[in-house]
């Protein structure tokens, strides 16, 4: 292979490692990730051929400087697919949820059986207990099947769109309060009644809450 089909070899990998990644990187970063398999002047080399090419942005931080894919060059994802991997994203949760919650109940159904039933009775529980982890087993499979159909691309940007919307929500909740404690400030009447006279339907009533980020490993 010839120099220079070496260093087009070079630029091939770092160019689909970062479109596949489709995040920040520095150039140790780049030389680290990919497991030193090509040398840092190389990886270097690539790189910088590659923002002048204008496949990759250099971005400047201080006297730090990270890389990123070009956006442009990126596939667009339509707000209906957005949305369907919201959907997904949410059933998965819920069924995790109440894996959990059905695990929690069996270790508590255990803690009674243990200290009630005799040890035939016991032994006829264990088993029952024991197909029911089973199934659960089971299904916690299933939902780890499901799970392994959204790419990190699509996970990415789903939480991406996650903190966005749950920021401006917070955003709006934040502006309704300040304009609602301006107008009681000279209502005659309590705050409740003011709700029940205007129609305000508030997030506590339908118990509804901020999207734990944190779950998510999402810093807003």
């Amino acid at each position: 292979m010839t120099k220079q089909n070496k260093e087009d070899a070079v630029m091939k990998v770092v160019l689909e490692y970062f479109r596949q990644q489709n995040r920040p990187y520095s150039i140790v970063d780049i030389f680290n990730n990919l497991h030193k398999e090509y040398g840092k002047t190389a990886v270097n080399k690539a790189v910088l051929e590659l923002v002048e090419e204008g496949k990759i942005i250099e971005k400047t931080y201080g006297k730090q400087k990270a890389y990123v894919i070009n956006q442009a060059s990126m596939e667009t994802v339509s707000n209906d697919e957005i949305n369907k991997m919201d959907e997904n994203i949410a059933n998965l949760q819920n069924k995790l949820k109440g894996l959990q919650g059905f695990c929690d109940s069996v270790e508590s159904e255990i803690k009674v059986l243990e200290n009630t039933l005799s040890t035939e009775d016991a032994v006829t529980a264990d088993e029952e207990l024991t197909e029911e982890c089973k199934n659960l087993e089971h299904k916690l499979e299933s939902a780890k099947e499901v799970a392994k159909n959204v790419s990190p691309k699509e996970r990415d940007e789903v939480y991406m769109n996650l903190k966005k919307y749950a920021g401006h929500w917070r955003k709006r909740k934040r502006i309704a309060s300040e304009i609602i404690n301006a107008i009681l400030e000279g209502y005659p009447k309590s705050k409740k009644q003011f709700y029940e006279e205007v129609g305000i339907e508030t997030d506590e009533e339908y118990n509804v809450s901020f999207p734990d980020l944190a779950k998510f490993n999402i810093k807003m």
